[in-house]
């Protein structure tokens, strides 16, 4: 997100030593008659958010994770959050708002009620293009939502602070890649394919840096 691509969160689980087959999931929100047009349709829009237990209701201005609002002039925004779960599985410590990597507004439960259905309420305002998406933290669960994307006059809604050593971070890693297509650790059949996506990659971060 930080780097200006959509991305929608979602997992799946195997069994490794110690896990139970299916501990962590990723849920859907679907409108509508629920079937499985309407929950692959919002898939595809990013309408997710993935959880080891916590239920996350997260919109801004009644718009789902996935959403893309679209201001011509800074402006506020009506953002809410609500997390819930079985009391017999764990309880709320915290939900937290995110928005460019950092924390932005958080709730604590102040009773027994809220730690197990808390919700947040806040006036977000939008001064530049953002995302922002919604955090659950149990005790030893927790989960998160997509983003929302809010783009302001048609800029991109990236991170510019430290958004050239998170480009450089990327590309050191491309060449990490190549380094393996060039010593044969990658077989050369498999190198020339990943080396086309790995050019293409290229172009992009270097575009990026031009409209930075």
């Amino acid at each position: 997100w930080n780097l200006g691509f959509k991305q929608t969160v979602a997992l799946g689980s195997d069994y490794p030593y110690a896990e139970w087959f299916g501990n962590r999931n990723f849920f859907v929100y679907v409108r509508g008659d629920f079937n499985f047009k309407n929950w692959l349709k919002a898939f595809k829009e990013g309408k997710t958010y993935v959880s080891t237990g916590p239920v996350i209701d997260f919109t801004v201005e009644g718009q789902l994770p996935g959403s893309e609002i679209t201001l011509k002039a800074p402006g506020k925004l009506k953002v809410k959050l609500r997390a819930r779960i079985n009391p017999t599985l764990d309880t709320l410590k915290k939900i937290e708002l995110v928005s460019m990597g950092k924390t932005i507004a958080e709730a604590i439960p102040e009773s027994k009620k809220e730690e197990t259905d808390c919700t947040l309420e806040y006036e977000l305002q939008v001064n530049q293009s953002l995302w922002i998406a919604g955090k659950a933290l149990g005790k030893k669960t927790a989960g998160h939502t997509t983003a929302i994307y809010i783009t302001v006059a048609g800029k991109p809604f990236w991170n510019l602070d430290g958004l050239d050593k998170r480009i450089t971070y990327m590309e050191g890693k491309l060449s990490e890649l190549e380094n393996l297509i060039n010593d044969g650790t990658i077989p050369a059949d498999q190198g020339k394919y990943l080396l086309g996506y790995i050019n293409k990659a290229r172009k992009v971060y270097k575009d990026m840096r031009a409209r930075e």
